[in-house]
């Protein structure tokens, strides 16, 4: 499990993660080219998020690389619940997310929860990292679940830049 604590509001933490502009903006941050965006949001306030990028796959050990060649396609989708309650006093929403390497025997999916009051917001993640290649499985797991877990961590910096610098 991997939370995230931004110093400002779960609604605005929402919007930018179901924004086009604030994934293109992670994505350029982090070295990736964005290859689509579309987030579908319902009437009742559920939102999911698809985004495809692409990365060069330097950060994959050299010994896995012949796995997945030079670079890596991913498709990242997340898909959150209406918030309950509606309003910013206590805010708490659940998704869950996926992420998946074209070309690769791997995923990585899980639970995701943004709760918080007025001014600040807590991300949570939880999730697993399957790979389904015998006898290396488990050391590709492990790889992948650290370059996730780094990915996270700049998340946060990456979210309270964003949010400093654009209103929504």
């Amino acid at each position: 499990m991997k939370s995230l604590q931004v110093n400002y509001s779960p609604r605005r933490v929402m919007n930018a993660l179901s924004s086009e502009e604030y994934i293109r903006f992670v994505a350029e941050r982090t070295e990736m080219r964005t290859l689509s965006v579309e987030a579908i949001e319902l009437e009742d306030g559920a939102v999911t998020i698809v985004s495809i990028r692409a990365m060069k796959s330097d950060m994959i050990p050299a010994n896995f690389r012949s796995f997945v060649g030079d670079e890596l396609e991913i498709r990242q989708t997340e898909a959150w619940a209406s918030a309950q309650p509606a309003d910013d006093d206590e805010y708490h929403r659940v998704g869950t997310f996926a992420l998946e390497i074209a070309g690769a025997p791997v995923r990585i999916s899980g639970d995701v929860t943004l709760q918080g009051t007025r001014e600040d917001a807590l991300l949570t993640y939880s999730g697993d990292v399957v790979a389904s290649i015998p006898l290396f499985g488990s050391m590709i797991e492990s790889a992948v679940a650290q370059s996730i877990g780094a990915v996270l961590a700049g998340q946060r910096d990456l979210l309270t830049e964003w949010l400093s610098t654009h209103t929504n």
